[in-house]
């Protein structure tokens, strides 16, 4: 495992930390800059990030009425879309 995937994996804990722990999607999102740090993660890191990010949306029932929120859920959602779309 080189330096790169140790800081990888660490990055990922937090942010899978982070999610554990909010109680509130929009907390969640208005993490300063996290679909940036989204993008420097590998494509299958970043995929299981933002399907860990859509099953907390999900879980939260709760109703969108920010504009940057609903950016937020689409970018997730198109990186998945991408995936399958390249899985088959």
């Amino acid at each position: 495992m080189s330096a790169d995937d140790s800081l990888f994996k660490k990055l990922e804990f937090l942010l899978v930390k982070v999610m554990m722990t909010s109680n509130d999607f929009s907390e969640l999102i208005g993490f300063e800059n996290l679909l940036g740090l989204l993008n420097y993660f590998p494509a299958s890191m970043k995929q299981k990030l933002c399907e860990k990010m859509l099953t907390f949306f999900c879980d939260q029932k709760s109703k969108l009425d920010d504009g940057f929120l609903i950016y937020s859920i689409l970018q997730g959602a198109k990186t998945l879309h991408d995936k399958i779309d390249f899985m088959s």
